[in-house]
């Protein structure tokens, strides 16, 4: 998948909300770049999207300003979980076009 998908997976609410079903606020969006986002606790979570070439990118999560290191913890397992939902969105989708 392209970045300019990833990218419209974070950035676009209805896309979003098949992978990520939370509130959030975007504060910032980079094309193909990086989106930053205001969570719904008031946490910062940074998303940097880099392609590794002309179908491939990854995705890269800093979620920043979390009380303790078991909310820390817990970040990380659910962004692995959702970004395995992205991926599996995002290959389905091509797939079918």
């Amino acid at each position: 998948m392209a970045v300019s998908e990833i990218f419209n997976a974070f950035v676009n609410d209805e896309v979003r909300l098949k992978w990520l079903p939370a509130q959030l606020t975007i504060r910032k969006a980079t094309p193909s770049r990086s989106v930053r986002i205001t969570w719904q606790d008031g946490s910062s979570v940074d998303v940097y999207i880099m392609s590794k070439g002309e179908s491939k990118g990854t995705v890269t999560i800093q979620h920043g300003r979390l009380a303790s290191r078991e909310a820390a913890d817990a970040a990380r397992e659910f962004w692995a979980e959702r970004l395995d939902q992205l991926a599996k969105l995002l290959i389905k989708a091509t797939r079918r076009s």
